[in-house]
């Protein structure tokens, strides 16, 4: 039976993601994804040019799951800068808790993307992303609050990223420690008093 194209591809991506999780970056090569989605490395080769190109898929496939996962659906935008900003930490530490594995190979793949500058626009890309997509939240909720914030939400949203990056590095490495939560907690709340909120 003849699997339809954007089926495929859905399972070629998911088969990369999730022998990221397991091996890395480096460890993944194009047959081991096509052997994990069963589908011939043919087929592979027929929904994605090469390597780069599925990378690029997977991470746009994390990029959807962790900017739609810690923004709840129907967020009282409303509410302020610093609710919303709880409610997506809250969301987000969860994340972190439920899915390390998940969020180990995303840091890899940056790195992987970056080495030797053999791919910088795949990096460039998946924060560019993030920026705009949590910009775009922070400048909404300042609307809908009536809020006024000292920083730029785009600044803001770049700011609360590295904040993120350093968290997951941290409870990679502390895994049993509540410090990197706290660490966390202290650069947002850091984020919005100079935001002025």
């Amino acid at each position: 039976m003849r699997v339809p194209t954007t089926e495929r591809r859905r399972q070629l991506i998911e088969a990369a993601v999730e022998l990221m999780r397991s091996y890395g970056v480096d460890q993944v090569t194009l047959r081991s994804i096509a052997q994990k989605a069963g589908a011939p490395l043919a087929t592979l080769h027929y929904c994605f040019r090469d390597k780069d190109e599925l990378m690029r898929a997977a991470a746009d496939h994390w990029l959807d799951c962790f900017v739609r996962d810690p923004i709840p659906e129907g967020i009282a935008l409303d509410a302020g800068l610093r609710a919303t900003m709880d409610r997506i930490t809250e969301a987000f530490w969860e994340l972190i808790e439920s899915n390390p594995a998940d969020l180990r190979a995303q840091i890899e793949l940056v790195t992987w993307a970056v080495r030797d500058g053999a791919h910088p626009d795949l990096a460039e890309a998946m924060y560019s992303r993030y920026e705009e997509t949590l910009g775009e939240v922070f400048a909404e909720t300042l609307a809908a609050s009536g809020e006024q914030s000292a920083v730029d939400p785009k600044i803001l949203a770049r700011a609360y990223i590295a904040a993120v990056d350093g968290a997951i590095l941290q409870r990679i490495s502390e895994p049993s420690s509540d410090r990197p939560r706290e660490v966390f907690d202290l650069l947002v709340e850091s984020l919005l008093l100079r935001a002025g909120v």
